[in-house]
């Protein structure tokens, strides 16, 4: 601060609490998180239950219709390929949710300097 004269004569000092900001920045992340699984768990489930109908529908009929050849061969048809399915969907799930090793590539320093200057020429 400044008097008549242009003499300092001291500081205004400003705060402000963050606090309550960055709780709801974070809990609008969390939210956002949990909405996107929603939806991928709502794929895994429509993508599961196709098949599972198909072999449901087999099993259901296998009573009344076993005995005919052809029932028999449309079952072998298409149980194995739905069953397959339904690995494949679960095979990519653990895939997904299995942690990676980083991919640790070596360079040389100038090849480091120049993605280096990459980043910073971008701030400016």
């Amino acid at each position: 601060m400044f008097d008549s004269m242009k003499n300092e004569i001291g500081y205004l000092l400003s705060i402000n609490d963050e606090t309550e900001k960055k709780k709801l920045e974070q809990k609008l992340i969390t939210q956002e998180k949990l909405h996107a699984l929603g939806q991928l768990v709502a794929g895994v489930a429509h993508e599961i239950r196709n098949p599972l109908t198909s072999i449901k529908t087999f099993i259901d009929l296998l009573p009344s219709k076993y005995d005919r050849p052809q029932f028999r061969e449309v079952l072998m048809e298409h149980l194995p390929v739905e069953v397959n399915r339904l690995n494949m969907i679960v095979t990519d799930l653990i895939e997904y949710a299995r942690p990676r090793p980083p991919n640790i590539q070596s360079c040389s320093a100038n090849e480091l300097t120049s993605f280096t200057r990459f980043f910073t020429s971008n701030d400016e």
